[in-house]
């Protein structure tokens, strides 16, 4: 059995079939109502006013979202609305999604990420030293851009130790400065 459904100030009429669920309806129509909930009767958003006609509430737990005037004056909340027979409903303003659109472009501006931690790879390998009294080796390190860090001599051993390994070093700033490991 088909139930025509009139709806104000829109001027739409539909139809549907009983037991319909009048959210569903709507969007099945293209009519935007809002429903930030996706119509569980838990944000009170897609609330319509019966006119005229008899309906059935799927529940009446979502009626806490709506004042005692409202639910006199004929408010309901369109996700709990199953049309039952033949009914007008007034679509509320605060309820209504005039002419939605859909963000096609946009320019942002996104600041410089500066990351807590980066990787570098170590440029080249350094050449094996025998000066021991360097307690500090500095390295070359491609892309990075501040100060050389400087490693202890028994790590700047290991690297130049290393065949042909590729060496990451990693630099994480710490409080603002640069800490390498």
């Amino acid at each position: 059995m088909s139930i025509r459904v009139l709806l104000n100030p829109i001027n739409r009429e539909i139809f549907a079939e009983k037991g319909d669920i009048l959210l569903h309806r709507l969007q099945e129509e293209g009519i935007h109502v809002e429903a930030l909930c996706g119509g569980k009767g838990l944000c009170g958003k897609c609330r319509v006013i019966l006119d005229k006609g008899k309906v059935e509430k799927r529940s009446l737990l979502p009626d806490k979202l709506l004042s005692h005037e409202e639910l006199e004056s004929g408010y309901y909340l369109a996700c709990m609305v199953r049309l039952v027979e033949d009914c007008e409903f007034t679509i509320p303003l605060e309820s209504r999604i005039e002419n939605p659109k859909i963000l096609i472009s946009t320019e942002l501006d996104i600041p410089e990420i500066k990351p807590a931690v980066k990787k570098y790879l170590l440029e080249s390998k350094p050449a094996k030293s025998s000066n021991l009294l360097l307690s500090y080796r500095r390295l070359k390190i491609k892309d990075y851009t501040g100060a050389p860090p400087r490693v202890p001599e028994e790590i700047y051993n290991k690297i130049t130790g290393l065949n042909d390994d590729t060496v990451t070093i990693t630099v994480s700033r710490t409080n603002g400065f640069p800490h390498s490991s």
